[in-house]
C-alpha cells in the first residue's frame, strides 16, 4: 500500500481585526498542487479549516481539533500542517523568557481572537509543539511537516513594489501570554511525563519549563522578527509571498525537491522579488526537530533522496548576479572554480567572486556570453571543482601501501556525472609527497588487523582521530570530510566584521556546583582561552559538566545569536535540531542560556573516554537576522548520532565568537 498523506491546510482572511485577502487563495492553490502532484494513487486526504468551512471554521478549537484528523496516519505516513493568516508575538512567561532571549513567545493567530475570552484566539509556539508531540508520540517514523506563512514564524511550531499592495501577516498583540498552567498540554499525561518538563522552587513556584516536541520539519515563510508579507500577482490575485514562491518551486519541479532545496530556492526567489522595494526581504527558515540530518535532502513528502550534497544550486541574483549556494561555512572562498551543468548538457566554467556564509557570488571564468545556456529564471546544478584553496590537509604516512594510497587518491579525484574536473570531497586536499609539503594536521594511517586491512585517521601527534575502517572504503573520505568540514568551522572568523565589543558583552561561567539552590559558577575565559569543565558531586548525584553563557546587547538594534556545538568527535549541533534554540536579544537585555543540563532542552555535555576532550561553541552574532546554520549539522564520523541531545571581503556583517574548553573525564571511565 502507498504511504498516505494528511494534510490539514489552515486558511483565514477574515479576522475581525487586520483581515487579509490572500490566505484563502494560498491554501487554495497548496490543495490543487497537492491533488496534482500527490494523488495519483488516491493516497492523498486534506481537510480544511478556512472561513469557506462552515463546518470547519478557523477558530482555536477547530485548529486544535483538526489535529485529530492525523490520527488516521500510520507509521510511516506523512503528515502536513499548513497555516496562512496572521502571526503574532505575546509577551513570555519568565519561566520561557530565556529560552530565545526575544521576551516573547510567537502565536498563529486563529479566526476568533477579539471575539471571545481574552488570552485566547491563538495557539502560542509551546503549545503546536505539544499538538506535534501528541500526533508523532507512539509513531516516531511519521513523517510530519509544519509549513507556517505568517509574521514571527521563525519558531512557531505574511511589501515587494509598493504598487502591489503589500499587506503584512501581522497581528499586534500587546497582552501578557496566559500562565503556563494554562498552556494546552500542561497537564497532559501520555505513558510518560507530561509534554513539559517542570522545576520548581522551595516555595513550589514553576521556574523552569522545557516544551517537548515530536519529530518535525518546520519551513516557516519568516525568522522570528521578520513580516510576512502579501501581494498581487497575476493581476490582482492576492497571494502571500512565501507560498506563491513554493507552490511554484513545487510544480516547476514536479515535486522533486528536498527541503534544503525548497528553503534556498525560496529565498533566491523572494530576494528577487524584493528587489525594488524599501521592504526588507523576508528569509524563509528551516528548522529540523528530533531528526537525523540527512532528512533536508529528501523530497518534500517523499522518502527519496533528492541532493547529498555533492552539487549545489546555481541562480541567478539580481543584486549580485549568478551565485552557488554554498559559502563561507562550506569553506568556499574568492577564486575557488566551479563548474554549472547548462542548458543542453553544456558545461561552464565560473570563478567564486565574493562570498557569504551561506552563497557566494560567481562569474564565468572567461568572460564569454551564456545568456543562451542559462536563463536568468532557471537553477542549474554546480559543483566545486578541483580542491578548495582553504580545504584541509592530510598526508599519507608511510605505513600506508601504495594499492591503498592509490584506492584513496582515485576516490578523491573521481568524475561526478558529466564533469570531468571535479573531486569527492573538495574540502580535503590529499598530499601525496610528503617531502615537499609542510607537515599536515591529520595524517593517513594503515594497520592489519589480522589480515584485514584497514585505514584510519591520526593527528600529527599519533593521536587516533578517526577510527578504523576497511581500506578500500569510500566512507573513509567521507568521515575525513566530516573532520575537514568541522576544522573549518573551528577556526571561522570574519576579520572584516563591523560589531564589535562595544555592540556586545560575553560572560562565560563554568559549573562547580549544584544544590537546593542550583548550579554554582565559576568565572571563564570567553576570550579564546581553554576552560576547564568537570563532573561534581551534588545531592542529587554525579552531576554533568554544564556552563553557562549570557550575552548582554550594548547596541541600539536586536542581536541575534545562533549556536553551532562541536564535539570531540566531530559532530557538529545547531540550533532547530532539538539541541538548543537561537537567541534575539533586544537592546539593553541580558540572555542567558545553560548548557548541559539535563533537564534542558540542550547539548548534554559528557565524556566517558577516560581521557581529556576539547571540544568548542561557536556563537554567531548579527545585526540583521539569525543565521540558520543547519547545512553544518552532522553525526560524528561512524556513529549512528550524536551524544549532544537528550581574509576576503564579505557580503554580511556577522561576527562569530569562540568557546573553547576541556572535560575532564567522568570518573572511572576507562580508555
Amino acid at each position: 500500500m502507498d504511504r498516505q498523506i494528511y494534510a490539514v491546510l489552515v486558511g483565514i482572511n477574515d479576522y475581525n481585526d487586520f483581515p487579509l485577502q490572500g490566505c484563502l487563495n494560498d491554501i487554495g492553490a497548496v490543495e490543487t498542487m497537492l491533488k496534482d502532484l500527490y494523488n495519483a494513487n488516491g493516497n492523498l486526504h486534506i481537510k480544511r479549516v478556512a472561513d469557506t468551512e462552515d463546518d470547519y471554521q478557523p477558530t482555536r478549537d477547530n485548529v486544535i481539533a483538526a489535529f485529530d484528523f492525523f490520527n488516521q496516519a500510520n507509521d510511516g505516513d506523512f503528515c502536513l500542517f499548513y497555516f496562512c493568516g496572521h502571526g503574532a508575538n505575546v509577551t513570555a512567561p519568565p519561566v520561557f523568557v530565556t529560552d530565545t532571549g526575544s521576551q516573547a513567545v510567537q502565536v498563529i493567530v486563529c479566526k476568533d481572537w477579539k471575539t471571545g475570552v481574552a488570552g485566547k484566539g491563538y495557539i502560542i509556539d509551546k503549545e503546536l509543539s505539544f499538538l506535534i508531540w501528541k500526533a508523532t508520540y507512539s509513531k516516531p517514523n511519521l513523517n510530519f511537516v509544519v509549513i507556517t506563512d505568517c509574521c514571527h514564524s521563525g519558531t512557531a511550531t505574511r511589501s515587494i513594489e509598493d504598487d502591489l499592495g503589500i499587506i503584512a501577516r501581522q497581528m499586534e498583540i500587546m497582552e501578557n501570554s496566559p500562565s503556563v498552567e494554562s498552556y494546552l498540554g500542561f497537564d497532559y499525561s501520555y505513558n510518560e511525563e507530561p509534554a513539559y518538563i517542570v522545576e520548581k522552587d522551595a516555595t513550589g513556584s514553576i521556574t523552569s519549563v522545557s516544551v517537548k516536541s515530536g519529530n518535525h520539519i518546520h519551513i516557516a515563510a519568516a525568522m522570528d522578527k521578520e513580516l510576512a508579507n502579501e501581494l498581487k500577482v497575476n493581476g490582482d490575485e492576492r497571494r502571500g509571498a512565501f507560498s506563491y514562491v513554493l507552490v511554484n518551486l513545487l510544480r516547476d519541479t514536479n515535486g522533486s525537491v528536498s527541503y534544503r532545496q525548497l528553503v534556498d530556492f525560496s529565498y533566491s526567489k523572494l530576494k528577487n522579488l524584493y528587489f525594488n522595494s524599501t521592504k526588507p526581504v523576508q528569509n524563509p527558515r528551516l528548522n529540523i526537530l528530533n531528526l537525523p540530518v540527512e532528512h533536508i535532502n529528501l523530497a518534500f513528502l517523499s522518502t527519496e533522496v533528492i541532493d547529498a550534497g555533492k552539487s549545489f544550486t546555481v541562480y541567478y541574483d539580481k543584486e549580485f548576479g549568478w551565485c552557488i549556494s554554498a559559502g563561507i561555512l562550506l569553506n568556499v572562498a574568492a577564486g575557488d572554480s566551479v563548474v554549472v551543468m547548462a542548458t543542453g548538457d553544456s558545461v561552464i566554467k565560473f570563478t567564486v567572486q565574493r562570498a557569504a556564509l551561506q552563497y557566494a557570488v560567481i562569474s564565468p571564468a572567461d568572460n564569454t556570453d551564456i545568456s543562451a545556456a542559462m536563463p536568468l529564471n532557471q537553477r542549474f546544478k554546480g559543483f566545486i571543482t578541483g580542491i578548495l584553496k582553504k580545504a584541509l590537509p592530510v598526508s599519507f604516512d608511510e605505513s600506508v601501501s601504495p594499492a591503498v594510497k592509490q584506492f584513496i587518491l582515485d576516490e578523491q579525484y573521481k568524475a561526478a556525472g558529466l564533469v570531468n574536473e571535479t573531486v569527492s570531497f573538495p574540502g580535503v586536499r590529499l598530499i601525496e609527497d610528503n617531502t615537499v609539503t609542510p607537515a599536515a594536521k591529520y595524517t593517513i594511517a594503515e594497520n592489519d588487523d589480522s589480515g584485514f586491512t584497514k585505514v584510519f585517521l591520526r593527528t600529527t601527534t599519533g593521536e587516533v582521530a578517526l577510527p578504523p575502517v576497511p581500506a578500500q572504503s569510500l566512507a573513509f573520505l567521507s568521515n575525513v570530510d566530516a573532520v575537514a568540514k568541522w576544522q573549518n568551522i573551528v577556526n571561522l572568523a570574519n576579520p572584516n566584521a563591523i560589531l564589535d565589543e562595544d555592540d556586545y558583552a560575553i560572560d562565560f561561567k563554568c559549573a562547580v556546583g549544584y544544590d537546593a539552590a542550583g548550579y554554582s559558577f565559576s568565572a571563564g575565559d570567553a576570550a579564546g582561552g581553554e576552560n576547564v569543565l568537570q563532573y561534581f558531586d551534588s545531592d542529587d548525584g554525579l552531576q554533568n559538566p554544564a556552563f553557562r553563557f549570557a550575552v548582554t546587547n550594548k547596541s541600539s538594534s536586536s542581536l541575534f545569536i545562533s549556536f553551532a556545538y562541536l564535539d570531540a568527535a566531530f559532530g557538529i549541533t545547531t540550533g532547530g535540531d532539538g539541541g538548543f534554540d537561537d537567541m534575539q536579544v533586544e537592546p539593553g537585555m541580558i540572555q542567558k542560556l545553560l548548557f548541559g543540563d539535563y533537564k534542558s532542552k540542550n547539548v548534554l555535555l559528557a565524556n566517558e573516554s577516560g581521557k581529556k576532550i576539547t571540544e568548542y561553541l561557536k556563537i554567531f552574532i548579527s545585526p540583521v537576522n539569525v543565521i540558520p546554520l543547519y547545512v553544518l549539522q552532522q553525526i560524528p564520523p561512524g556513529k549512528d548520532n550524536t551524544r549532544a541531545i537528550a581574509a576576503q571581503a564579505n557580503i554580511e556583517n556577522w561576527q562569530v565568537v569562540t568557546l573553547k574548553f576541556t572535560i575532564n573525564p567522568k570518573p572511572g571511565a576507562t580508555l
